[in-house]
């Protein structure tokens, strides 16, 4: 007979916790923190914490950077699966703006199928998806092209699977804008002109 009052006592104290003062029910769902910018960096570009924020990831973390600042890769961690790769380019000799725009277009005509949204219109023209089918491991996909000194810039990620709860759209939106901010101070450019 006790335990059967201590468990009422305590459905009573959870029924109430859900009640708000005028007697409705109010749903009860954890703050979810955004991503934001801090150091150290991941890809040159992306804030650690926020990657282990948006995509639930422990252990140690190491990347794996090629190429050039004109243009390259870099995955975390170095070997497959990849919590996130990164790839980065501009305009440049062999390299021109129609050869930006023809890439651009085939991805974001691939996400269009798979129900991309486009990005914001301050983080330039491009788009984010959920792919089936895209790279083992990585369904998350985003492109996007911005001015940065006056030249064309390509950013592309792809990441594995965003940790239960968080908007992947969100969080790729903001990741893609702090790399913005990122690229702008390593390169020593100013966005948008």
């Amino acid at each position: 007979m006790k335990g059967a009052h201590r468990l009422l006592i305590g459905l009573v104290l959870v029924a109430s916790a859900c009640t708000a003062s005028d007697g409705s029910e109010v749903a009860s769902s954890p703050k979810i923190t955004p991503v934001s910018d801090s150091s150290p960096y991941l890809c040159t570009f992306v804030p650690e914490r926020a990657l282990r924020l948006a995509l639930n990831a422990g252990g140690s973390l190491v990347d794996r950077a090629t190429g050039t600042k004109e243009s390259g890769q870099c995955r975390v961690p170095a070997e497959h699966p990849y919590l996130l790769y990164v790839g980065w380019s501009q305009e440049q000799k062999g390299w021109t703006k129609e050869d930006i725009d023809l890439v651009l277009q085939s991805k974001k005509n691939a996400y269009a199928r798979q129900g991309g949204v486009s990005l914001p219109s301050d983080l330039g023209d491009g788009m984010a998806a959920k792919l089936n089918g895209g790279l083992p491991g990585q369904p998350y996909e985003m492109t996007a092209k911005f001015l940065c000194g006056g030249k064309e810039r390509f950013l592309t990620f792809s990441f594995s699977e965003f940790a239960e709860g968080r908007d992947a759209f969100r969080d790729m939106t903001d990741l893609m804008r702090i790399a913005q901010m990122r690229y702008a101070d390593q390169y020593r450019c100013d966005l948008g002109k």
